[in-house]
Parts: structure tokens; C-alpha cells; sequence
């Protein structure tokens, strides 16, 4: 506090404003542990929770506590500001999902966080209202599927996801749930929704499905199966199940895909994607395919194909490209 300061040194810093330096990426790392160590013990200590809770909590913990790690060996700021941000949801919802009382939301811009039964057990849920928010105007809504290990909170943290949303206008929705299990994250993205309906206005008829990597095939998941309206579709280095691709072509027919691969992606291969546009294709989606040259299993190197394909798909724009990968209504034997 400054009363608290000697008088010749409070005098000095009135005379003489200084710009505040940003904290050295040690010390900033450690406040980033100790508060991520809280989280650790309270994740761990003896609840009465439903596995998947208990098991998503302590991985929620777990992987923030292994980026610190590698930051540590490998600083990096934008990665540490994303932490740091993504830090103060999961604060948030690490003690609603043990206490199982769900944080006020609300529609003021910026981040937020809540939970909702989704079945048998309540799913963490995060949202992004961008800047110029009218709920008399709706904007778009782009929902977000994680991807393997990835929670929620970590999309809505990243920088370059709230950019996005405030220069297109859209409320990004990133729903919980197991990344292994589509009809987990549908029923997840289903009560996110009904939560998040109350308190935010969206245009239904601008309303987007996604994700990343594991994500994806969750995100085609929801749109073959759940029967609300999908006006364009935004895939990032993953794929289409076979048991959804009837689905997707009755409910995404007529419409856009963006789909983005990484040349020396090892996870998911960019040949695995070509196909999932080649089949799109066959089915009536207007599938567009963004390769990137040179990047691997990883969002960030994707960034600017992704803000390209993010801008393409609230355009609307259907026109594919002659791309060797074939025209839309292709029958593929």
C-alpha cells in the first residue's frame, strides 16, 4: 500500500512514474505452481464425486503442472500469459465441480466458466463473450471441442481464440467432457447449451461446431446426432467416424467444413484429413482443406490457417478449390 512507503520514496514515485516492468518468467512460473499446487491438493483430497469428476479434475491439474514443467526448460511468454489466463478459470471451476455449485454467469465480455449436469455428473464448461456484445444484435456462436487431455479452459485462455471472437463478433462456447467418448461430449455441449442459453444471445441460425484434434470427431458427433442447427463446420487436425458420416451429410449437407491439417502432423496425418474431406465431398458438404506446410500436432503453428478458415466459414464461403482432393458429390468407392 502506498502509505506504507517511506515519504522521500513515495515522493519519488509520484515525481517520477516509472513503467512497471513485467514480472522475470521465474517468478511468474512460480506463482503459476503454487497456484496450480493448490489445485493439486484439492483435487486429491477425499471427495464423494462421480470418477469421471474426480478423473477429469485431477488431469485438469495434472497436464497444467506438466506445461510448467516444460516451461521451466523452455520458457516461453505467450505460452506462460495463456497459463496464466487459463489459470483463473480453472480456479474457478475446480471448486464448483467439487462443491458442485455452478459459478454465476453471466454476459459480460470476456472469459467465464460453469457447470451443468451432463447425465450422471455435472461438466465443466468455459465461454468467451467478445468485446461489443449486444444481446439485441446476436452474433454467431463458434462451439469448441478440445482436444486429447486438453480441458476446456485452455481454448478460452488462448490469446489468439479471444482475438478471434472479438474481431469476428462471435460468443466461443468450449464444452466440457471425455474426449475418447462423442456421445459424452454431445451430451456435455447439450447442457453447456441450455446453461448458457439464459444468459447469452446467439443467432441460432449462425451457429458453429469445431475443435481440435480428438475434438473433432466429438464435434461431428454432435452434429450428426444432436439435431440443432449447424451452419458451418471448423476441424482442426482430426477426423470423421464412419458411424457419423450419414449424419453429418443429412445435417451439414448444402453447407461448409474448414478443414485444417499439418504437413508433418504424426498424430493425426494430413492424408487422414484429405480423406475426411474427400468423403465430406461425397456426402454434400462443401469441404475446403487447409494444409499447412511444416507443422506438426499442434494448434499454435496453425494459427494463421486457422483465423483464414475461421473467417471463411462465417463468410460462407463454399467455393472449392481445385485441390486434386475431388468435387463435391464425388462417390468415393
Amino acid at each position: 500500500m502506498l502509505g506504507m512507503l517511506p515519504a522521500l520514496v513515495l515522493a519519488a514515485a509520484l515525481a517520477s512514474p516509472a513503467p512497471q516492468s513485467a514480472p522475470a518468467p521465474a517468478a511468474r512460473l512460480g506463482a503459476l505452481r503454487a497456484r496450480y499446487d493448490v489445485l493439486w491438493g484439492e483435487v486429491n483430497r477425499p471427495h464423494i464425486l462421480a470418477p469421471a469428476v474426480r478423473n477429469a479434475s485431477i488431469e485438469r491439474v495434472a497436464v497444467a503442472l506438466r506445461t510448467l514443467d516444460a516451461l521451466a526448460a523452455d520458457p516461453d511468454p505467450e505460452v506462460t500469459a495463456d497459463l496464466e489466463r487459463r489459470a483463473e478459470l480453472d480456479e474457478r471451476l475446480v471448486p464448483a465441480l467439487l462443491n458442485g455449485t455452478p459459478p454465476a454467469l453471466d454476459a459480460a465480455p470476456g472469459a467465464h466458466a460453469g457447470i451443468a449436469p451432463a447425465g450422471d455428473h455435472d461438466e465443466a464448461f468455459a465461454y468467451w463473450v467478445p468485446r461489443g456484445y449486444d444481446a439485441h444484435k446476436p452474433g454467431p456462436l463458434v462451439v469448441l471441442f478440445h482436444g486429447a487431455t486438453q480441458p476446456e479452459s485452455d481454448l478460452i485462455a488462448r490469446a489468439f481464440v479471444r482475438e478471434l471472437a472479438d474481431r469476428s463478433g462471435a460468443v466461443v462456447l468450449a464444452p466440457g467432457g471425455d474426449d475418447t467418448d462423442g456421445e459424452a461430449m454431445t451430451r456435455s455441449l447439450s447442457a453447456a447449451e441450455r446453461a448458457l442459453e439464459q444468459h447469452i444471445a446467439y443467432d441460432r441460425r449462425r451457429r458453429y461446431l469445431g475443435g481440435f484434434s480428438n475434438g473433432v470427431f466429438g464435434a461431428f458427433h454432435a452434429v450428426a446426432t444432436q439435431h440443432e442447427p449447424c451452419a458451418g463446420f471448423l476441424g482442426i487436425s482430426g477426423v470423421l467416424l464412419g458411424s457419423d458420416v450419414r449424419g453429418v451429410g443429412v445435417h451439414l449437407g448444402g453447407r461448409g467444413a474448414y478443414m485444417i491439417a499439418g504437413a508433418n502432423d504424426e498424430i493425426i496425418p494430413a492424408a487422414v484429413v484429405r480423406s475426411v474431406v474427400r468423403v465430406l465431398r461425397a456426402q454434400g458438404v462443401f469441404a475446403r482443406y487447409y494444409e499447412v506446410a511444416g507443422a506438426p500436432h499442434a494448434l499454435r503453428p496453425l494459427y494463421p490457417t486457422i483465423a483464414k478458415a475461421w473467417n471463411d466459414m462465417l463468410a460462407g464461403v463454399t467455393q472449392i478449390p481445385n485441390d486434386g482432393l475431388g468435387a463435391i458429390t464425388d462417390r468415393i468407392f
